[in-house]
């Protein structure tokens, strides 16, 4: 029951995350057979360009000609969208009763809490899965159609689905602790756009310890093509993301013996 209205009330949200982010990464690697075709004048351009604000922005120029790195370069930003579309589905998910100011319509339902915020996630897991699936099927078309290679592909596609994971906990956990959510946008934003921020400055400057407290350092698509597919930096996202998950559930399920 919980299931289908969730889905009825997502439905039409998820398909226009879904093909914005296609829009936007099929845009830009249909202009990649010129971007090669140029890559000694874009070289160019590029080189006059500070190496911290390259750097910032994840551009290496031994890598970003090729078709694996031009896609890390474009993934990193399809990851901040991913960040920002699983936190909020994250959000509205299991603040949707706190938003719409309509708890009373979840304590009037013969549902256990328990049932309730599995079913809430479940659809989540499913939004994820189809916004990463649907990205994969895209790369799939684009390889057959030029003829590119995808040796490492699937690994930092792979990435884009941890992330999303993780942002929609972390949004869920945000729904649970926030007592009051006027304004789920400006919140999904703020949040997404600060970690993304604390990614970047720990990428330019000396404070590198600030990686730690951002996921898209461990899930960085310029630093796996560098330095290769590290299994730490996931299972510490993954650990962090049951983490949460956990104090998230504890939280909703006891709101019966705190709100009613």
């Amino acid at each position: 029951m919980i299931f289908r209205m969730e889905l009825r009330f997502s439905w039409k949200s998820y398909l226009t995350w879904i093909f914005s982010i296609l829009i936007f990464l099929g845009l830009f690697m249909a202009v990649y057979p010129a971007f090669e075709k140029e890559s000694e004048t874009f070289r160019a351009v590029v080189e006059n360009i500070p190496a911290a604000l390259l750097q910032g922005f994840g551009v290496d120029l031994n890598t970003i000609f090729s078709p694996l790195g031009f896609l890390s370069y474009l993934y990193g930003i399809i990851q901040l969208l991913l960040g920002l579309s699983g936190f909020l589905f994250g959000l509205r998910l299991i603040g949707r009763e706190k938003i719409y100011r309509s708890m009373s319509f979840l304590f009037a339902k013969p549902v256990a809490w328990t049932k309730i915020f599995l079913e809430k996630m479940a659809v989540g897991l499913i939004a994820v899965l189809a916004t990463n699936s649907s990205i994969y099927l895209l790369w799939l078309l684009f390889r057959q159609m030029m003829k590119l290679d995808g040796a490492g592909i699937e690994q930092m596609l792979a990435t884009g689905l941890i992330l999303q994971l993780f942002m929609l906990i972390l949004g869920s956990f945000f729904a649970v602790v926030v007592k009051r959510l006027e304004n789920p946008i400006g919140l999904a934003s703020g949040v997404t756009m600060s970690l993304y921020i604390i990614h970047i400055i720990g990428r330019v400057t000396e404070l590198k310890f600030l990686h730690q407290f951002s996921p898209f350092y461990y899930v960085d698509p310029v630093r796996q093509l560098s330095e290769g597919w590290s299994i730490r930096d996931n299972a510490i996202l993954f650990g962090g993301a049951l983490l949460l998950l956990g104090i998230a559930f504890v939280g909703y399920v006891k709101r019966d013996k705190e709100e009613i």
